[in-house]
């Protein structure tokens, strides 16, 4: 997500000590509270296989996308949803028009609104497959945004339809918010192929397993296996660096050779230093491309083994790798382990400024604090600030969310809070996190009742919101 740096010194927190036993407290929360086992997210193992197209004298996409998906959450499927983030207001001329769906050659019947894609006329029995056909055109619109094209620059981020997410409040159709994040989604396979002109180059999610010309067209192929979205961004000209970390090769796009040393030296060590605190990156690639978008496009965008960075506007050192680190946390909280960004939008944006100060002042504890009371619960959803403004979300999901992190690693102490990271990560690889699975776990790692330390500090359970 966008990022501004708050780097205002106000007033230092309060501290909070530490527990001398390792004996597991009881917890005032009710078991039920923290239980999340009985949620069911589908639909399961999605898989999606794209062939687009790039006319580049229109901006538009012409495309095929075979989507495979379980029925395992209800007896009978007879409707899906899909999220078509193109066709949100903000993207006044941007859009995405459904041409046609199919199931073994059959046309089902489909309707959309704004930003869904209802399939109607299903007949999936629980635990059963179903793959769907869909032919689309993608409108790019004319905008230094994460989708939108500008010059040479294609971005293409949340731009095909992708499975809307079911789980315990049903299906989550959520509106598109410009300055947080809707795209709520489960992991998957993707096979993507890109056809455009040969002068131009893409970077994308995954692994670039062939790379075909025919005439003055090029063929890109991608993979990516266990990853919850699939972005690219098109481009004429970068400086390319290469760097492999442990398992993991790192490529950097920048504007120029400084720009890419700088980009590469921040990536490389937030990667290690967050392998080392909350466990190793799956994959084997992590791509971080320079893009120029809007002033009002603070820092960057993540995607699934890809970043995106407003490198422009990112004027000094500091800016440029805190911002680097933030989005290279993002491959750990919300690629890694999941959460649904529009409801709990927390627990990948605090969690990722946390790390990002971690990695980049090497401590946990951050001497700046808004003296005066949240306005918000740190828990809120995104829709809970649609009266204010950018600044106020990020007052909040960031600076407020970590530092109760950091407050909260003052009161337990560096082993138990990051043996309580570390367990968090590992038993919610690949899976939906919420608010009850962070304290549940955070609780059982530390021995600590938390209830006091995260309701003073206003977070809440949702159903106590």
């Amino acid at each position: 997500m966008q990022i501004k740096l708050f780097l205002l010194l106000i007033i230092a927190c309060s501290l909070f000590g530490c527990r001398e036993n390792n004996e597991k407290a009881e917890s005032h929360y009710s078991a039920k509270e923290l239980s999340t086992q009985s949620i069911r997210y589908g639909p399961a193992a999605p898989s999606y296989t794209i062939d687009a197209v790039y006319e580049e004298s229109t901006h538009a996409i012409s495309a095929t996308m075979q989507v495979s998906f379980e029925n395992n959450f209800e007896p009978e499927m007879t409707s899906v949803y899909f999220s078509i983030w193109p066709n949100a207001q903000v993207f006044t001329d941007g859009k995405i028009d459904i041409q046609e769906v199919l199931s073994e050659e059959k046309r089902l019947p489909y309707e959309v609104d704004d930003t869904t894609l209802k399939v109607s006329e299903l007949s999936i029995p629980q635990d059963q497959q179903i793959t769907l056909d869909i032919a689309f055109q993608v409108t790019i619109p004319e905008d230094k945004h994460r989708f939108g094209w500008s010059g040479k620059q294609v971005s293409l981020g949340n731009w095909f339809p992708i499975l809307a997410v079911h789980d315990s409040h049903g299906w989550n159709l959520h509106p598109y918010f410009d300055y947080g994040e809707s795209f709520y989604s489960l992991n998957g396979d993707y096979d993507v192929r890109f056809t455009l002109p040969n002068s131009i180059h893409v970077v994308a999610t995954g692994e670039v397993n062939e790379t075909r010309s025919v005439g003055d067209q090029k063929t890109h192929h991608f993979t990516a296996k266990n990853v919850r979205d699939f972005a690219a961004v098109f481009y004429s000209k970068r400086v390319a660096k290469k760097q492999r970390v442990e398992d993991t090769d790192i490529f950097v796009y920048a504007y120029d050779d400084e720009e890419a040393a700088l980009i590469m030296d921040a990536a490389t060590k937030s990667f290690t230093t967050y392998s080392e605190l909350f466990g190793p990156y799956p994959w084997d690639t992590l791509t971080l491309t320079s893009v120029d978008y809007s002033e009002n496009f603070d820092g960057g965008m993540e995607y699934p083994q890809l970043v995106m960075m407003n490198t422009p506007f990112l004027n000094d050192e500091e800016n440029l790798a805190v911002t680097v680190m933030h989005e290279v946390a993002h491959q750990w909280f919300y690629s890694l382990v999941g959460n649904n960004p529009y409801r709990e939008p927390w627990l990948d944006e605090s969690l990722t400024t946390f790390a990002s100060y971690v990695a980049y002042y090497d401590t946990a504890t951050f001497d700046w604090i808004d003296d005066e009371p949240l306005k918000y619960s740190i828990t809120s959803a995104v829709s809970d600030f649609a009266e204010s403004d950018m600044d106020v979300y990020g007052d909040i999901m960031y600076d407020s969310g970590a530092l109760m992190l950091s407050n909260l690693h003052r009161k337990l102490g560096d082993e138990k809070f990051y043996k309580g990271l570390r367990a968090y990560v590992k038993e919610m690889t690949f899976h939906i996190a919420t608010t009850a699975d962070f304290i549940r776990i955070m609780q059982e790692q530390s021995g600590e009742n938390l209830e006091e330390f995260f309701t003073s500090h206003q977070v809440f359970l949702e159903e106590t919101r």
